[in-house]
């Protein structure tokens, strides 16, 4: 197999959850707001990794705050680490 090189982002998203949806024009408070790592390429990167794929991800982190945290939650491709 050969190796998978992948050129794309890397984000924190961000969800607010809510008991309903707000109908048309209207405001809902949120409940809560959950923060979890992504980005179209370290999802591709992470489940080529998952598929047994020598995998190099060359990307851009979002925000220099959520760059530890987006690094950590893809450990399996996080090897190399430059600025």
């Amino acid at each position: 197999m050969g190796q998978v090189f992948v050129a794309g982002s890397i984000n924190m998203d961000v969800v607010a959850t809510a008991d309903r949806h707000p109908r048309i024009g209207e405001t809902v408070a949120g409940k809560q707001v959950l923060f979890s790592p992504g980005g179209k390429g370290a999802n591709q990167a992470v489940s080529a990794t998952k598929l047994g794929a020598p995998t190099a991800l060359i990307g851009r982190l979002w925000s220099p705050k959520s760059a530890p945290f987006s690094l950590r939650s893809v450990p399996e491709i996080a090897r190399s680490v430059r600025s």
